[in-house]
């Protein structure tokens, strides 16, 4: 195996719907916490990663 790889020159694959990302927001993976991601789900349904989103702006605004 590698140690590094060359991606520059690769292509989306056709076959896989992918979603369109807003302009200003960056994709990212996280690690949560199952009992967390429960919750979130619990009190916002499936705009838990929205509240997430918003609950580090309000983090963020108060910690500049």
């Amino acid at each position: 195996m590698k140690e590094q790889y060359n991606f520059s020159d690769s292509v989306k694959n056709p076959f896989v719907n992918h979603p369109q990302v807003d302009p200003g927001k960056v994709e990212v993976s996280l690690l949560l916490d199952s009992d967390v991601v429960s919750f979130l789900k619990r009190q916002c349904g499936n705009d838990y990663q929205e509240f997430i989103n918003r609950l580090l702006r309000t983090y963020m605004a108060q910690n500049r």
